[in-house]
């Protein structure tokens, strides 16, 4: 399930046509994402102190209000206001090659085709919401969550959404929207990590981690007072 790998790996050719700086996807999140902070900061509410006993690996995960009927309309839609806002950072002479790369991405199916031998699927709110928390945290402790610890956030996510019903009875467009942005902006954080990591010209690694954290921070996820962990997903610190 982790974004680094999987997402990164498949549109590093995209990614390296923008040229944006380490500021660009925390714009892209804050831009693109309608629904996607109110269910963050529903869920989180949820998280507390029963935090460590939301995740683990143990007893059956729940699938109400987790998945939704994914549409075209609304990925090609996602799609177009990516493109917008990439086209804020990129060269002028940039526009028609982003396109054509963007016509070709299916999202939703590389990261279905990617996690289906774990048996996740793309199509699952929980999913993308564990997928960039993981991202998220993998960039900040300068190491990849492993499958346990993947797995935890995934059922504390779906728990939440099964018992929370204000995320439970979003539509599917809103699932969608808030999914498909997650999944996005995990590569772009994810690319912004590795462009810095290697010396690259315009990312600075501190840049990237200082808005990595806020991000988290705006949608309650304090990384000074919260941890993943494979027994219980996102847990306070000790």
């Amino acid at each position: 399930m982790r974004v680094p790998g999987i997402l990164y790996s498949i549109f590093l050719p995209l990614l390296c046509l923008w040229g944006h700086t380490a500021n660009a996807s925390s714009e892209a999140l804050d831009d693109i994402a309608g629904s996607m902070n109110s269910a963050f900061e529903m869920a989180l509410s949820e998280v507390g102190d029963a935090a460590s006993a939301a995740g683990g690996d143990k007893g059956a995960v729940p699938e109400k209000g987790a998945f939704f009927t994914p549409s075209k309309a609304v990925s090609a839609e996602i799609k177009e206001k990516m493109i917008a806002e990439m086209l804020k950072k990129a060269p002028a002479d940039k526009e028609a090659e982003l396109r054509a790369a963007f016509a070709e991405i299916n999202i939703l199916q590389l990261m279905g085709d990617a996690v289906k031998k774990d048996g996740y699927q793309a199509n699952d709110l929980a999913l993308a919401m564990a997928a960039w928390v993981t991202t998220s945290f993998s960039i900040l402790n300068d190491q990849e969550t492993n499958d346990a610890e993947d797995r935890a956030v995934w059922k504390q996510f779906r728990q939440v959404i099964a018992t929370n019903p204000s995320l439970a009875e979003l539509s599917d467009r809103d699932k969608q929207i808030t999914a498909e942005t997650l999944y996005w902006y995990s590569a772009l954080a994810a690319n912004d990590y590795q462009q810095a990591k290697a010396g690259t010209p315009g990312w600075k690694l501190d840049e990237v981690k200082d808005y990595v954290k806020r991000d988290l921070k705006a949608r309650k996820i304090h990384p000074e007072l919260v941890t993943i962990s494979a027994e219980g997903g996102l847990v306070a610190r000790k």
